[in-house]
């Protein structure tokens, strides 16, 4: 079921590419997305990273078909997938807040004024409303069984402790740079930063220096941006930075305090942001700029060979 969920999730990249930017970029972006540690090492494992990806992954091509047909039909089937979502990872409760601001700070604004986006949210909270209840019902005292050890239940409140507060974090450039921000970290300030999740594999330095630079590139891009362009740099930056500018929290249990991993849903937007960078490198620097990208693609499947 896992190799199936990935698969899908790949696939859907695949076709949100190919429709807005072409086959090319299509291909570049699901080789991207399937052939990063990241992704080969999390789809091995039966944890919730997968499903997490694979209805963020649906919700955001569904709002993609949103943004092109204008179809409220696509609203719902995003609703319901940040819904499905939410079951896996609470924090993917924030694309909410991305939807309305790429409506906000687009053409479809006028939705916002409309029954049907709420109508949306109307959904999204029908399909978490059992996870609602529990929440209210639940008792943080009662400890379970988690591992062979007895923790206490993790609630809203408990996720909720995980935010210490505005800071500087750096954990989540450790998704895509994290041998360099972890050798920073100790140059400034002689310790080692803490990594609380050291048994997955984050994406090797040079697929990071790619993706980051194609979201930068894209950002910075004087061309007039089409509408899935400007939807997953909204989602990009907004997780990004969220996750960024708040400080260590304090859990008790089985929660991490901070990880980089809660990043992870940027790697949708990146990896479609890059497809479509690739092809516009000049004719004279394609084969050099295909054939690096391609290397570290092999790269990054031959190093879990190697070590797993």
């Amino acid at each position: 079921m896992h190799i199936l969920l990935g698969l899908l999730t790949i696939a859907m990249v695949y076709a949100m590419t190919r429709q807005w930017y072409g086959l090319v970029p299509a291909r570049w972006a699901a080789a991207l997305m399937a052939f990063n540690e990241y992704y080969l090492n999390v789809s091995s494992r039966a944890t919730a990273h997968v499903p997490t990806l694979l209805f963020v992954t649906a919700a955001v091509y569904a709002f993609s078909r949103f943004l092109a047909t204008e179809r409220p039909r696509y609203l719902y089937l995003a609703g319901a997938s940040v819904g499905l979502a939410f079951y896996c990872k609470e924090s993917t409760a924030l694309l909410l807040p991305v939807f309305a601001l790429t409506l906000l700070v687009s053409k479809h604004r006028h939705w916002l004024l409309k029954p049907q986006i709420y109508l949306a949210c109307v959904i999204y909270a029908l399909v978490i409303s059992p996870d609602i209840a529990w929440n209210l019902r639940a008792n943080p005292g009662t400890t379970v069984t988690y591992n062979d050890r007895a923790v206490g239940q993790a609630t809203y409140a408990t996720h909720l402790r995980r935010i210490g507060g505005l800071g500087l974090s750096p954990y989540p450039s450790m998704f895509y740079l994290r041998p360099t921000v972890k050798a920073v970290a100790l140059n400034l300030t002689g310790s080692e930063l803490k990594d609380e999740t050291q048994e997955y594999w984050s994406v090797n330095v040079a697929l990071g220096v790619l993706l980051l630079g194609a979201v930068l590139a894209t950002t910075v891009r004087r061309a007039s941006p089409d509408h899935l362009r400007l939807f997953l740099l909204v989602m990009f930056w907004a997780i990004f930075g969220f996750f960024t500018l708040i400080k260590r929290g304090a859990t008790t249990g089985r929660l991490d305090p901070v990880s980089w991993m809660w990043v992870e849903t940027t790697i949708v937007p990146a990896v479609v942001l890059t497809g479509a960078r690739l092809v516009d490198v000049s004719v004279k620097w394609r084969l050099p700029a295909w054939s690096a990208v391609t290397a570290a693609l092999v790269w990054a499947c031959m190093r879990l060979l190697l070590v797993e």
